[in-house]
């Protein structure tokens, strides 16, 4: 029987999720200087369960200071099947190929494009979808960021100067192609 390490023990026990959210909890406590409730109450089940977690919170903190999340195994069917339940989740591996496989199902490309023109919306450039960015930046030919660019020109109701920058850093192939960059009459100062 192989030593398994204090991460695996209390994985194996309440499952990745919870462990996973366990472990983020810490630097809270740290910063408390003491474990909250629930935090108690977990090391005290492991206990009943026989796995060995120190009681006092800096002896936690070090057996636990170098401990990485964990990681569901997820197959690439798994991922086809519903892609955005592990989309950008942090319990999830999901391999960049695998994500760009799936650009070409209209219902994602539709949810991504969305999500850029939300972000551009909300605050004007796109960090608030930078994993929907990212992947459109490898899969999107030219003439599809163009497509992509009208649609967040369209919807996100927000000037073309402040997310553009953006969109062009993003899409380099494509520059050349954008739209010239629109002016309202109602962006215009009257004449005095």
């Amino acid at each position: 029987m192989r030593n398994t390490s204090l991460p695996e023990q209390l994985a194996g026990l309440v499952g990745i999720e919870s462990f996973n959210k366990f472990l983020r909890s810490l630097p809270k406590a740290r910063d408390k200087g003491r474990l909250f409730e629930w935090q108690e109450r977990f090391i005290a089940n492991a206990r009943n369960a026989g796995v060995l977690v120190p009681s006092q919170l800096p002896d936690l903190l070090a057996a636990l200071a170098d401990a990485p999340t964990l990681k569901f195994a997820l197959t690439q069917q798994e991922f086809a099947a519903d892609p955005f339940k592990y989309w950008g989740h942090r319990d999830y591996e999901v391999p960049s190929a695998w994500l760009d496989g799936v650009v070409s199902n209209p219902e994602v490309r539709e949810d991504l494009f969305y999500a850029l023109a939300r972000s551009a919306s909300k605050v004007g450039d796109f960090n608030l979808a930078t994993e929907a960015l990212a992947t459109l930046s490898r899969t999107l030919s030219p003439n599809e960021a163009v497509d992509l660019y009208c649609y967040i020109r369209d919807t996100s109701e927000r000037l073309e100067e402040e997310w553009r920058p953006g969109f062009e850093d993003a899409f380099p192939a494509a520059v050349a192609l954008l739209p010239a960059i629109q002016v309202w009459l109602s962006d215009l100062e009257p004449l005095s």
